[in-house]
């Protein structure tokens, strides 16, 4: 379900979008990493529901501001019989939340068993998440032009692999970019200083424990870190 907007504002300076949704999913398909392979199964129900706004405005001729936020919930409804934690098996005394066929926690180590995550956030689903841009055109004339713009990204933190082991979970984080770029004969040719991740931020792309070891470690895929390129682009 889904209800919204799209707004021109400002004589045309400036544009507005809302949106409100809600999605309701059946035995939602999932996968887990489980020794050294994949275990794909089925959450029993989920629900996804939000709000989304994103707008532009043409600050002058040249100035464009532009930004996005949304606010998501999204959840397992059921899910029982999910992977547990690699703390949750091997001492499951100290570490209560995998569960028997009988729905008690189970009691030796290595005992087989599973999460109930009823209630527990889907993967990869910040709460919050939003970006602003600020993008700033000159013309030299002649066929040459200056576009010179940066942007944030932010993200609240957020679960990546299947049983919410806390040691997985990703942290908040914002990222910088920037751009200059001096483009001539309207556009044939152009040539760019480009930089990624300005504040060097540490961010992951998945997290999760190190299979078949058992070991409470974990190990992690890392996005890159500051970057700097020139990047050239020539219209044949």
């Amino acid at each position: 379900y889904e209800i919204g907007a799209k707004m021109t504002l400002l004589d045309g300076a400036a544009e507005l979008n809302v949106a409100v949704f809600r999605s309701d999913y059946d035995d939602l398909q999932t996968s887990s990493l489980e020794g050294d392979v994949f275990k794909v199964g089925n959450a029993g129900e989920a629900r996804t529901q939000g709000v989304e706004l994103d707008g532009r405005w043409a600050l002058t001729d040249r100035l464009t501001f532009g930004g996005s936020l949304a606010y998501l919930d999204a959840y397992y409804e059921e899910f029982t019989g999910a992977t547990c934690t690699i703390p949750q098996v091997t001492d499951p005394a100290n570490n209560p939340g995998c569960l028997n066929a009988s729905g008690g926690n189970i009691v030796n180590a290595n005992e087989t068993g599973g999460q109930d995550l009823g209630g527990e956030d889907l993967l990869f689903a910040p709460e919050w998440s939003s970006s602003l841009s600020l993008q700033y055109i000159y013309p030299f004339g002649d066929g040459l032009e200056l576009m010179s713009g940066v942007d944030m990204n932010y993200s609240d933190d957020y679960y990546s692999a299947l049983d919410l082991d806390p040691s997985t979970k990703h942290d908040a984080y914002t990222r910088w970019n920037a751009r200059i770029a001096l483009s001539g004969d309207d556009g044939k040719w152009s040539v760019a200083l480009i930089g990624k991740n300005l504040t060097d931020e540490t961010t992951q792309v998945w997290n999760n424990d190190v299979p078949l070891t058992a070991s409470n470690s974990y190990f992690a895929v890392p996005q890159r870190p500051r970057s700097i390129a020139v990047q050239g682009t020539y219209r044949f």
